[in-house]
């Protein structure tokens, strides 16, 4: 059998990028895992929805581009330096099926290559690429379209496979026949998951290659331990931070700023509707600081956390339920006004 074809800067890199979609396909699964991980991390640690989502696009971002793009960009800046240092790279070629081998020759040049049976490894159709991979490195890529059928391919598939003894073909599953195991795997990148968050994103990565390009159960371990010091360390500071008396201090002072905000709000609110509001849902916080959220009670852990509001005829009262989360207790956090209250509907029942 004997195929004439010629090769192009475009064949190598689309065949490239088949083998980057099966390696996608693979990690999908995994990606997935991670994201459901990171967005139960995100809503534990009580981040907004959309700062929640800018992390993960940065984090899918992130993954494309080690995954995807940063490969396909290097081979295919490979595959412009062959093409300069090699004027017949891409020439048009006739490949032959010898009792010998699979032979190639240059049509313009003349150059032959051989690669016998014994030197070929396997056989893999993989969407419209046929790729010959050697022992020698001297792989070889053919496009279907230089067949003049399927029928054609097939065959030509068939008689090259009976006589590597394969076995038989399957059309329906795509391989890549690269290995990786000679490349040694940078290990000290390691070090990188030791800085917080961006640990995380070199941890992911570390997993990615472990798993689907080195196979190397240390790089795995690694990117894994990288991700879970991240998480350590955001919720060990977490942790800290929200049982530090310090924080809550300083949480309760913020409060009394904030009911003072309130305060005018509500008798804003007043003017403008003859009467007080029956509850703080009524009101529009819409471009307001201060809203029905108490922070202190959200940062104590309480993701629903309000103020007490509660109107008594023509009056109301407005209070925190202060650091120990219950209200009516010593520790309330009452408005702290510079105006007689008397002149107003505040109640302040301090106990």
């Amino acid at each position: 059998m004997e195929i004439e074809y010629q090769n192009t800067k475009k064949d190598f890199v689309d065949y490239f990028k088949t083998i980057l979609k099966e390696r996608f396909k693979k990690s999908i699964l995994f990606m997935l895992l991670m994201l459901a991980f990171l967005l139960y991390f995100l809503y534990d640690s009580k981040c907004n929805w959309y700062v929640s989502l800018i992390i993960i696009a940065i984090i899918l971002i992130f993954i494309s581009t080690l995954s995807y793009f940063l490969p396909l960009w290097k081979f295919t800046n490979k595959i412009d330096r062959s093409i300069k240092s090699k004027p017949n790279y891409a020439e048009p070629r006739i490949v032959t099926l010898t009792d010998d081998g699979i032979k190639t020759e240059g049509k313009k040049s003349g150059t032959s290559i051989l690669r016998t049976w014994d030197d070929i490894i396997s056989i893999k159709l993989t969407e419209q690429f046929i790729f010959i991979s050697t022992k020698s490195k001297e792989n070889l890529l053919l496009s279907e379209r230089w067949f003049s059928s399927k029928n054609e391919v097939s065959k030509f598939i068939n008689s090259v496979q009976s006589r590597i003894n394969v076995g038989t073909p399957n059309f329906f599953v795509n391989k890549t026949t690269r290995s990786y195991k000679t490349i040694k795997p940078r290990y000290l990148i390691g070090f990188l998951c030791l800085i917080p968050l961006i640990g995380a994103f070199v941890g992911i990565g570390m997993m990615i290659y472990g798993l689907f390009v080195y196979k190397d159960k240390w790089v795995v371990f690694i990117g894994a331990v990288g991700i879970l010091f991240t998480v350590a360390i955001f919720k060990s500071m977490d942790y800290s931070a929200t049982n530090n008396p310090q924080f809550k201090k300083a949480w309760a002072e913020t409060d009394k700023g904030e009911l003072n905000s309130l305060v005018k709000q509500i008798e804003f609110y007043k003017i403008q509707n003859g009467t007080y509001p029956d509850s703080l849902k009524q009101m529009d916080f819409k471009g307001e600081i201060a809203n029905e959220s108490d922070p202190l009670l959200i940062f104590s852990g309480d993701k629903n956390g309000v103020y007490n509001y509660h109107k008594i005829g023509k009056k109301y009262t407005l209070f925190s339920s202060g650091i120990d989360k219950t209200p009516n207790t010593a520790d309330d956090i009452y408005p702290s006004l510079q105006i007689d209250t008397n002149k107003i509907g505040l109640i302040i029942n301090r106990r």
